[in-house]
This record gives structure tokens, sequence and C-alpha cells, in this order.
């Protein structure tokens, strides 16, 4: 067996009884390696690992109210690096779902009056990120159905309702 298809089948069973930050970091580690030495299976394989952890530590933090200001970060760092990759292995509809996919989580947790407002701040703070992102990443594809519009409205109006919300509690 080479060492490229050892990279990839270390990475075809993720660990998912753990939840971990440093789990997560090394799973980011791993794929940002391989992806600049262009080991696309294994990036891939270990960027969609991450973004599985990153969405395990996020709903960590929305059950215990803890490790917030990390979580979501870390879930839309994940997003990003899976759509990237999937841009870069020329996957465009791919990429687009996944951003789709990251922009509902992020509304859904704006919008949800359960949520705690720590995790709708990060939530808040996050978006304009993970919207510039997107932009930047779709703005060269023109073959692919992209209007990303109105789900950059509902997203931003989620987030003003947040900010507003809080500003007239105080």
């Amino acid at each position: 067996m080479n060492s490229s298809n050892a990279t990839a089948d270390r990475w075809s069973e993720p660990v998912l009884e753990n939840v971990d930050d440093q789990y997560w970091q090394e799973l980011t580690k791993q794929a940002n390696s391989a992806f600049d030495i262009r080991g696309m299976e294994a990036a891939k394989l270990a960027y969609r690992a991450a973004l599985r952890e990153a969405l395990k530590l996020l709903e960590r933090a929305e059950r215990s109210g803890t490790d917030i200001k990390d979580a979501v970060p870390r879930y839309v760092v994940s997003v990003i690096n899976t759509a990237n990759y999937e841009k870069v292995a020329g996957n465009g509809e791919s990429m687009v779902r996944v951003f789709a996919a990251g922009l509902e989580r992020i509304i859904e947790l704006l919008n949800d009056p359960q949520k705690s407002l720590a995790i709708k701040a990060a939530c808040a703070h996050n978006l304009p990120y993970l919207i510039a992102e997107t932009r930047s990443a779709c703005a060269d594809q023109a073959e692919i159905d992209l209007d990303f519009t109105p789900l950059f409205d509902r997203a931003k109006r989620a987030s003003l309702n947040i900010v507003s919300g809080h500003a007239t509690t105080h």
C-alpha cells in the first residue's frame, strides 16, 4: 500500500465517540497539510472529518452553554475549509451545498428562541466572515446557480434581530 492510500484509509473512519477541540485542531492541521501537498483524497477525508467534529463541538456548546466562543468559529472555519476544498477539487455544486448548509445552521441558531444569547452572539460575530468567504469562493462559479442573496438576507436579518434585541434590553 502506498503512503497516499494509507493516509486516505486513516481518515476513512473518524472517531465519533469523543468530542474534542484538540482532535478538531489535529484534523484541520492534517487536512491543511494534505491539501498543501495536493494529497486531495486525504485532504477531503480530513476536512470532512473536521467538519463533523466541529458540528459536534457546536452541538455540545449548544447543550452545555460552554465553549461557545470556540465552537462557533471552529464550525465556520470547517465549513469554509470544506467548501474551498470542494471548489479546488472542481466540485462547485458540492461547494455551494457546503456553504448553504453552513449558513442555514448559523441562521437556525440565530433564530432559535431556546438558544442562549452567548451562542447567538458568537454566530452573529462569525456570520460576516462566512458570508464574505462564501461570496469570494463563489465569485467565479458562473456555471452554477449561486443566488445566495436570499440566504444572505435571512442571515443578516437574523443577526440584526439579535443585536437590536440585545441593545433594547440593556
